[in-house]
C-alpha cells in the first residue's frame, strides 16, 4: 500500500508537469485597438484577454491595405500562463511590411493615413512544417515560412 501511494504521487507529479503542454486557449478577445504617436513614431496598440486551462499560446498579427498592397506584421507569440490573462502589444509603423516573393521585394509601410482600416487577428496555431496541409496552408508556408490557422479573435479598426 505504501508503494502504491508513492507511485500514485509520482504519476500525479509527472502528469501535472506535462499537462500544460496539452493545454490550449479556450477563449480570446481583442478588446482595444488604438492609434498612438505621430509620423514615424506612430504605433498601433492592441489589448486583449486570453482564457485558458493553464497555459496557452496565441499568435497576434495585424495587416493594413495601402495602395492595393497588403502590409502585414510578423506573427507575435502571446503566451498565457494563468487562467485569465490580459495582454498588450504595440506594432510600430515599420513593423508593417509588404513582401513580394516573385520580385524578391520588401516594402515597409511609409505612413498611417486617416481612414485606413487595420485588421488584427489572434490565431491559435502557427504551422512551420508538416505533411497533409491544405493548399492554402502550404502556399502560406512557402511564402512566409509559416502558416497561421484557427482564428481566436478578430478586430477591425479605422485610423482616425
Amino acid at each position: 500500500m505504501k508503494y502504491g501511494v508513492s507511485w500514485a504521487f509520482i504519476l500525479l507529479l509527472i502528469f501535472s508537469l506535462v499537462m500544460p503542454v496539452w493545454a490550449d486557449i479556450q477563449k480570446a478577445e481583442i478588446t482595444t485597438v488604438k492609434y498612438e504617436g505621430v509620423g514615424e513614431n506612430a504605433s498601433i496598440t492592441i489589448e486583449g484577454l486570453i482564457n485558458s486551462d493553464q497555459t496557452g499560446i496565441g499568435y497576434l498579427e495585424a495587416f493594413i491595405t495601402f495602395e492595393g498592397k497588403d502590409y502585414k506584421t510578423q506573427a507575435v507569440e502571446i503566451e498565457s500562463r494563468i487562467p485569465e490573462q490580459n495582454y498588450r502589444y504595440s506594432f510600430r509603423l515599420d513593423d508593417f511590411r509588404y513582401i513580394d516573393h516573385q520580385k524578391n521585394q520588401v516594402e515597409i509601410l511609409s505612413i498611417f493615413q486617416p481612414g485606413q482600416t487595420i485588421i488584427v487577428y489572434l490565431y491559435e496555431e502557427k504551422i512551420t512544417d508538416g505533411e497533409n496541409l491544405t493548399v492554402d496552408a502550404q502556399n502560406e508556408l512557402n511564402q512566409r515560412g509559416y502558416a497561421l490557422r484557427g482564428i481566436l479573435a478578430k478586430k477591425t479598426f479605422k485610423l482616425p
